[in-house]
């Protein structure tokens, strides 16, 4: 009778042993697929508290916003500020100020400066400041300012080469517009005075030899674009105009080419004006574009597919990457339409409204940051960290991919 008491125990408890036993198996398979979702979201335990993974918050759009943002600090938007990375750090130019900042908003130093309406440029080596609408120009490197001129007449556009060269688009009465360059010592080496077209864009070369200038025709239907090359005195030896298209951006390719993207097409020219490839768009499709590393060059296509081939869907953008041998070498697509694009080694900011997408020249999505208001702009710090810039705010973001400093 003892002995067939004993037997029922003994299964009952059997049964509960293996049922815990069931049970924390359960947990800990659970609990590697937890942690193998975690690090496919890009999240690291350390970085959630208990009662975040217990609510399941990492799977919450914001815990993920939260792990890419890495510091936020604000700025007075009715100054209406200029901002451009300047060697890793931000530059934030101001009515009269313009102060370096590091990622956390610190100051690192500071320029007092005649202008109102600032725009900024940075060569990779030196600072280009000037005010738009005014007459004020200034070169600053390290903090201290290396350069100041001030022109006879207001200013509309500037860019600085690699090599400290300056050009300014300004007005000029009786003309359309005039472009004058500077050598890196702040000497204005020549005065062109345009009576024809109205000029946007002037760059010079690599080598410092030769001045590429756009400038658009608006008399007719169509706008047309001219572009031209001078020499450093200013006079012209290879023209060529660019019908029904404007061309707001353009870069050197070793002093050899010219590449350019207008609204509907991406260009290259040789030293004579010669075109040497293209890529053609629908009118208007192209709304960015941004120069890689000095062998490519990417293109947001407004109402293209990753695959380059139109399929009607609103909002959907193709980021296509060439060489600078006019070849396709990949595409990426994103929602949106692109307001700009920004590029730091291989890789390629796109911004749409309140969404930043980071791409490489793979045509990979390595990663993405949203705002709850409009992004304005993008510059990057390094390949794993970019400033993310709204209408009050600048935001240190993690770019992500594998991206090294």
């Amino acid at each position: 009778m003892s002995d067939a008491q004993e037997g029922p125990k003994t299964g009952k408890v059997s049964s509960t042993a293996g049922i815990a036993a069931f049970l924390l198996l359960s947990v800990a398979v659970i609990g590697l697929a937890y942690i193998a979702y975690l690090k496919t979201r890009d999240l690291d335990l350390k970085d959630l508290s208990f009662g975040e993974i217990i609510r399941g918050r990492f799977l919450s759009a914001e815990a993920e916003t939260d792990k890419k943002e890495i510091y936020r600090f604000t700025y007075d938007p009715k100054e209406h500020p200029a901002f451009v990375m300047d060697g890793g750090l931000l530059v934030k130019c101001s009515r009269g100020l313009v102060k370096c900042l590091d990622r956390k908003g610190s100051e690192q130093w500071s320029v007092q400066v005649s202008v109102e309406n600032p725009i900024a440029r940075a060569s990779g080596q030196s600072l280009l400041v000037a005010d738009q609408g005014g007459k004020e120009i200034y070169v600053i490197d390290g903090g201290r300012v290396k350069w100041e001129k001030k022109l006879n007449n207001n200013i509309i556009n500037i860019d600085i080469s690699e090599t400290g060269y300056v050009s300014v688009i300004h007005e000029s009465e009786g003309y359309k517009g005039a472009v004058s360059v500077l050598d890196y010592r702040g000497n204005i080496l020549f005065t062109r005075f345009i009576g024809e077209n109205y000029p946007i864009v002037a760059k010079v070369s690599p080598s410092g030899k030769t001045v590429a200038l756009a400038s658009v025709d608006t008399s007719g239907v169509e706008s047309n674009t001219s572009l031209e090359y001078t020499d450093m005195s200013g006079k012209p030896f290879a023209k060529v105009t660019v019908n029904n298209m404007i061309i707001p951006s353009m870069w050197f390719v070793d002093d050899e080419s010219l590449i350019c993207a207008g609204n509907s097409a991406l260009m290259c020219f040789d030293k004579s004006m010669r075109k040497k490839w293209e890529q053609d768009f629908n009118e208007g499709d192209i709304t960015g574009a941004a120069y890689i590393l000095g062998r490519y060059v990417a293109v947001a296509a407004q109402g293209e597919g990753s695959n380059g081939i139109f399929n009607g869907a609103d909002g959907n953008t193709a980021i296509k990457v060439f060489g600078i041998n006019g070849k396709q070498m990949s595409s990426a697509s994103v929602q949106g339409r692109v307001k700009r694009m920004e590029s730091y080694s291989d890789r390629i900011a796109v911004y749409t409204g309140r969404t930043v997408y980071f791409t490489d020249l793979r045509g990979r999505i390595v990663g993405s940051f949203s705002s709850q208001s409009e992004i304005i702009k993008v510059f990057f710090y390094d390949k794993q960290e970019a400033a993310v810039i709204t209408k009050s705010e600048v935001i240190a973001a993690s770019v992500g991919g594998n991206g090294s400093r």
